[in-house]
């Protein structure tokens, strides 16, 4: 009887782990991982990237907060993701590096693209964000890791 009862709280023990477990949350494909900017849309029309610039963009899944390069300068932020809802907090800070007028215009313009962010969607592994008239697409900067092909469907 003793040995029946130890049994049974451990299968007990065991459900609430597994329990718990279970309800840890799952990031985001377009998290924890670096993103190049490699097309830009806006109204239908290709956005013409600054020659020399890279704008990136990484999504830190345990404090959510987003940063990178926006062609000059570094910028932070926190966002949240609710399946394939984006929102992206419009205070963002940036550092204070001297651009041309050409770096700082494109600047501008991507982070009030990213403060816009309404969605996004993965597409044979590159990360789209739909951001009102703009569409940013970005890829994954290491190639090594697995491709997510769809997410939220």
């Amino acid at each position: 009887m003793k040995v029946l009862k130890i049994m049974l709280l451990a299968v007990i023990l065991l459900g609430g782990i597994l329990a718990l477990n279970a309800c840890q949350s799952i990031n985001s494909p377009l998290e924890d991982y670096n993103w190049i900017l490699t097309l830009w849309g806006r109204g239908g029309e290709q956005v013409k990237l600054v020659p020399d610039t890279q704008i990136t963009a990484y999504f830190n899944g345990k404090d959510n907060t987003v940063s990178g390069s926006s062609g000059c300068n570094q910028y932070s932020g926190t966002y949240k993701v609710d399946g394939l809802t984006l929102t992206i907090n419009k205070d963002i800070s940036i550092t204070e590096m001297f651009c041309n007028d050409e770096k700082n215009g494109q600047e501008g313009r991507f982070l009030n693209a990213l403060k816009a962010a309404t969605s996004f969607k993965m597409d044979h592994g590159n990360l789209i964000i739909y951001c009102g008239m703009d569409t940013l697409q970005f890829k994954r900067d290491n190639a090594s890791t697995k491709t997510i092909t769809q997410w939220g469907e």
